[in-house]
């Protein structure tokens, strides 16, 4: 089941980046992709982990920014950010100190560093990058991010 969870996960981003759906048909896919993962989390009584709801988040703040809803937008920028801290944490530890260093992480940098630097400096952020919202959580994520030990 959870190797199918994977799969789905990818086939899914996939199929958001290369359909050629409207946003719309983009939120509705990102959002019920996310439910079959908490359903399937349910079914294995497998944690979520925060890294995947993460990088979830983020999509789906770059999509309502991309459509123009600046409260979603700066809400899931902000559950992005919390996820991450939690994980930044778990980061941080080696493999041997029962830590969360990926063994296929293809880059040195923390997810706060990943997600203001790949992510949050995309120009479709552009329209909420002076709220007070957006600032905090780039700020936060900023000054946690560093090489992964």
């Amino acid at each position: 089941m959870v190797r199918a969870k994977y799969l789905l996960q990818y086939l899914v981003d996939e199929y958001i980046e290369k359909a050629g759906i409207d946003i719309a048909q983009k939120l509705a896919c990102r959002h019920a992709k996310m439910q079959i993962e908490q359903r399937i989390d349910t079914i294995t009584g497998q944690e979520s982990e925060p890294i995947e709801s993460a990088f979830d988040y983020i999509g789906l703040a770059a999509l309502y920014a991309e459509a123009g809803d600046a409260e979603n937008t700066l809400n899931y920028v902000e559950k992005a950010t919390q996820d991450s801290m939690h994980h930044t944490e778990r980061m941080d530890k080696t493999n041997d100190d029962d830590g969360g260093n990926y063994l296929a992480w293809e880059t040195p940098r923390n997810l706060p560093w990943i997600f203001w630097e790949d992510h949050l400096m995309k120009p479709q952020f552009d329209s909420v990058r002076g709220s007070e919202r957006f600032i905090k959580c780039f700020e936060l994520l900023k000054s946690n991010s560093h090489e992964l030990k």
